[in-house]
């Protein structure tokens, strides 16, 4: 993985909540809400430029590939399909974050990139699985803590709604802090994140030049 070519953009910081609008973020809203204060998601796009049109570059190396079967052409596609949509949703995501710590916070913008970020870490896991089973390669070991199984467990979660799961105060399952996403068995960064979504965008790259 390469995270030193992943750029960050500065911090957006939010304006601070009285201590009634704490209590009504964290108490109605989502527990933590009031703490998150900054989008600290790192620019996943700017490490591989041709992100948004990998699909095409693949469609146009075809013509170039030998004796690539049915089987790889279709198992191709469907990485390269979740590759794009997960580096779409990170976009839409921090954008969406952005905007929510724009004063007024509109709640509704704060649910927007929690939508975008739970569609980001499904194709992201889904694009890995599709990766191990091309591969015939075991991504991890159970609860071994790293953060292809970390980020199995918050996918796994994001489907599944698990109310007997939720902790004391618990209302969302999945939800932002300023360090990255949550549920309450498990944690990812947004650093770490980035470095899973630089090594896919890595692998999507040797795919459109017939390197894999």
């Amino acid at each position: 993985m390469r995270s030193s070519r992943l750029g960050r953009t500065k911090p957006r910081k939010g304006a601070p909540l009285t201590p009634l609008t704490k209590l009504v973020f964290d108490k109605f809203i989502s527990q933590g809400l009031s703490a998150l204060t900054e989008c600290n998601m790192p620019d996943v796009a700017g490490a591989h430029p041709s992100c948004q049109h990998w699909i095409t570059d693949f469609i146009l190396a075809l013509a170039f590939v030998a004796e690539l079967s049915d089987k790889n052409r279709a198992e191709y596609f469907a990485i390269l399909r979740k590759a794009e949509i997960a580096y779409f949703e990170w976009n839409n995501a921090a954008s969406a974050l952005r905007q929510y710590l724009d004063p007024p916070k509109k709640v509704s913008r704060y649910f927007e990139s929690l939508h975008h970020m739970e569609a980001c870490i499904s194709a992201l896991s889904q694009a890995f699985n599709y990766i191990a089973a091309h591969t015939n390669a075991r991504l991890y070991e159970a609860d071994d803590g790293s953060p292809l199984q970390r980020l199995a467990t918050i996918y796994n979660v994001s489907k599944h709604l698990e109310l007997e799961s939720f902790g004391a105060d618990q209302i969302q399952a999945v939800w932002l802090n300023n360090e990255g996403v949550q549920v309450s068995r498990a944690s990812l960064s947004y650093d770490e994140i980035a470095k899973l979504m630089d090594e896919l965008g890595s692998h999507a790259e040797r795919i459109c030049k017939g390197k894999i």
